[in-house]
Parts: structure tokens; sequence; C-alpha cells
């Protein structure tokens, strides 16, 4: 699977991740290093092996993931 990072407001691809944890890692490195960043601009997708691709998580929905994913698994900065 292939996670890719945008950045609606610009429409820029901020990054292609191979793991969905190193996708949240980086999500909450951006978070923890620019606090007024608007988690609503954020939209992380996936795409699947066989070229579907669920619905994409971006906003309060993704902050909320990325705090899980810390939380379960300590994979990022202290927030």
């Amino acid at each position: 699977m292939v996670y890719r990072l945008w950045d609606t407001d610009i429409g820029r691809l901020l990054g292609r991740f191979d793991t969905e944890e190193e996708a949240l890692r980086f999500v909450g490195t951006l978070l923890d290093a620019y606090p007024n960043l608007d988690p609503g601009d954020l939209s992380l997708g996936a795409e699947h092996e066989d070229g579907t691709r669920p619905a994409p998580v971006s906003g309060e929905a993704l902050v909320a993931r990325v705090e899980q994913a810390m939380a379960a698994s300590s994979i990022g900065a202290a927030r």
C-alpha cells in the first residue's frame, strides 16, 4: 500500500510513504513543528496494490488518527 499526504490548500504533495506509520509520524511532526497549521488543509490518502483507494482522512479525523497511533505505538513526538 502507498500513502500520500497532500496540502489541499496549495494543492501540493507533501510526501509519499510506504506505511501508514511513516505517514502518521510525518503528520505528527508537521503538527508539532507548525502549531498554526490548519489540519483541515492536510489529507492523507492510500492506494491498495489492486488500485483501490479508500476515502482519504483529513482535518480533525487525521489529527485523531495521529494521536491514536502515537498513543498505541509511541511513533512520534510528545503532543
